[in-house]
């Protein structure tokens, strides 16, 4: 693909008031003894994480010994024997004979949900000792207490049309639903709106809902536009004031001091100091998703509301990169995208984007093309045009990230890129003049490439300083992109990498870009060859590398190997095997050299993205999206390419798949 490059920036100072990202724990050390009440905080850092109650921790802590007595009561009506064909002989069921294994969640509506307790349970019967595992449901329902009903005893359940829960009784579900769920809500409370954009009216389904809405300045909301009370509380109000200085800079304010308020159950808090009455629709969608889709959550929780500074915290110590990601983050980003799918109905709105798809008949490159669609779309659905974007991309549209781009609050060009250089959220092709020159300032190795001229900044990019993809335009007096280079900003522009960083419990916000220079400095290595000869830049070395790659996998693995001044006596033992065996390999690659021993080698030899997916091409790999394993291994490639085989396994097995096989 292209000149990836990530840069590291820090915008601002992402700790909360009282609540620091990283509180590290010095100490001196002799030898590499600490003394015990000192942290070694090599490689680590603090970070607070929300204190939550677990339900399975709830169920069985409060619930154990009724479900004891369920138990006991199908052993003396005969029930268990039942369903295991014949007569247990066991006197009673107790801790020695039973054991329960783990429980699953099940969501019925919004109040109810089933716990399905896994039981294995070793009884005596004429035959002998058995062991039965099977499964004690339980209703359970917060209204508006937990109150637990015992459904009965069985081999298995079928839970087909419930959302699973997580054992904070978060869903667990994936974005189609999301998008499923907000339509299932205008369907319940307004029909019409599913597909008349001029029925979609935030206020009123919040008031369908029962909510009632109040603009207020919150006092110390701590960046929180919006609150939903599920039940009475207080809340401090107190209205920001922002003052210019002499320079123009904006300062907040605050008031001196808040004012307690009495906030009834059931209500929606706008707070005005963050967001104006006439753009707070989105904030609506947003709490009216939570209050139908996370009131189980909150009820477990015991809170008043989903005001974040209420949950308890504790300090937990992470590995120094190990994001954190606890039940509000992802609450949070399903009330996020929720929000946008009640504003922008899933089905409607793709017709909507194939429909106007449909009428462009000129476009210079595909951003462009969904610049169309999404101006088209702005007006008929009086959505703001960085929604449209947001949800043409939520909706497999990504080279909609090409569209409707606004860089020092310009629009700038519309452009294109190959999908598989922008997948990722985090990534991005843009970037405005004051983080580039913050950047400069913070990155030496950036500051460079910016210095000697080798980069430009143009129209929200930075770019190769090369006539080819630069130039200085009069009219408008500032350096744009070429006409190719709009086309093609993954081969001669930049790629930046947003990182996210906890800014209080369970809020997480835009805070840092990072610059991988040995992403760069890799391209360089495996293309120097086609550089030194040809006296090309990086883009097009890359195009020249990839149209001259070797046809067959001995071919493209001997090239490779010479690179890395391999032999098969090198290379054999990295493999696990011996040199005798691995020549057997090479004569059967497809049978011998699997998708695993693959990606073993591309981490061996740190290929750049580009280069292991031509590598595993040439022995006809083809790594498919559907298949979550193969997505988890295209992310390894994608982003772990330079960690290592042990950190790509630990990666897999985190995420519930099978390491790298031998």
């Amino acid at each position: 693909m292209s000149e990836y490059m990530k840069a590291e920036f820090s915008i601002e100072d992402e700790s909360e008031k009282g609540i620091p990202i990283n509180d590290v724990l010095d100490g001196s050390h002799t030898g590499d003894k600490y003394p015990v009440d000192v942290t070694d905080m090599e490689g680590k850092r603090w970070v607070y994480i929300p204190k939550l109650i677990s339900m399975k921790k709830v169920l069985f802590s409060r619930y154990k010994r009724s479900l004891y007595l369920y138990l006991n009561k199908s052993l003396r009506t005969g029930e268990l024997s039942g369903l295991i064909g014949c007569q247990v002989l066991d006197q009673s069921i107790n801790r020695e004979v039973c054991e329960f294994q783990d429980v699953s969640f099940w969501r019925i509506d919004s109040e109810n949900f089933y716990a399905d307790v896994n039981v294995r349970l070793n009884l005596t019967t004429r035959y002998g000792k058995i062991a039965w595992k099977g499964v004690l449901t339980c209703w359970c329902n917060f209204g508006p207490q937990l109150s637990v009903s015992y459904e009965g005893l069985s081999t298995g359940v079928d839970r087909d049309g419930c959302d699973l829960l997580s054992k904070y009784l978060v869903p667990c579900i994936n974005n189609e639903r999301i998008d499923k769920i907000a339509e299932e809500l205008w369907e319940l409370y307004c029909e019409e709106a599913l597909t008349d954009p001029r029925k979609r009216n935030a206020v009123m389904l919040a008031k369908r809902l029962g909510l009632t809405i109040m603009y207020c300045p919150v006092y110390e909301h701590g960046g929180v536009d919006s609150i939903v009370f599920f039940k009475e509380d207080v809340l401090e109000l107190g209205e920001d004031r922002v003052v210019k200085d002499a320079n123009g800079v904006k300062r907040t304010i605050k008031a001196e001091k808040g004012k307690e308020t009495v906030i009834p159950a059931y209500t929606i808090v706008i707070n005005t100091n963050r967001r104006k009455r006439e753009y707070s629709d989105i904030d609506i969608y947003h709490e009216c998703y939570h209050f139908h889709e996370h009131y189980l959550f909150y009820c477990l929780q015991e809170l008043a509301s989903d005001d974040c500074r209420q949950v308890p915290v504790e300090k937990v110590l992470v590995d120094k990169d190990e994001e954190v990601k606890d039940s509000l983050f992802f609450i949070e980003n399903q009330a996020e995208r929720g929000s946008v799918g009640l504003m922008m109905p899933a089905t409607h709105t793709k017709k909507l984007i194939w429909d106007e798809r449909g009428k462009v008949r000129r476009f210079a490159n595909q951003g462009e093309l969904y610049e169309t669609i999404g101006k088209a779309l702005h007006k008929k659905l009086s959505v703001p045009e960085f929604r449209v974007r947001q949800r043409m991309i939520q909706l497999g549209h990504v080279r909609a990230r090409g569209a409707l781009n606004r860089a020092n609050r310009l629009e700038i060009a519309p452009f294109a890129f190959e999908p598989d250089s922008w997948r990722d959220s985090n990534h991005t092709f843009v970037i405005d003049t004051a983080k580039v020159n913050a950047l400069r300032e913070r990155n030496e190795d950036f500051r460079y490439l910016m210095d000697t001229g080798k980069y430009i900044y143009a129209d929200g990019h930075v770019v190769k300083n090369e006539p080819a993809y630069v130039y200085w335009d009069d009219r408008s007096g500032k350096h744009l992109l070429t006409d190719w280079a709009r086309a093609h900003v993954d081969r001669c522009c930049l790629r930046f990498a947003r990182k996210y960083v906890q800014k209080n419990v369970g809020r997480y916000v835009y805070g840092r870009l990072y610059y991988d220079p040995d992403y760069v400095r890799q391209c360089e290595f495996y293309l120097s060859d086609i550089i030194n000869e040809k006296q090309l830049s990086i883009p097009n070395a890359l195009y020249e590398y990839e149209k001259d790659y070797p046809e067959t996998f001995k071919e493209a693995l001997e090239k490779l190997m010479h690179k890395n001044g391999e032999t098969q006596e090198t290379l054999a033992p990295k493999l696990g095997t011996t040199d005798r065996t691995l020549r057997n390999w090479l004569e059967d690659p497809k049978r011998f050299f699997t998708v695993d021993r693959m990606v073993k080698l591309s981490l061996i030899w740190k290929l750049p993205d580009f280069i292991s997916r031509l590598f595993l091409e040439s022995n006809g790999i083809i790594l498919v999206r559907r298949d979550k394993r193969d997505r988890a291994l295209m992310y390894i490639l994608d982003v772990l390419w330079d960690q290592g085989v042990d950190t790509a396994n630990k990666f897999l097995v985190e995420n519930d798949f099978s390491p790298l096989s031998a």
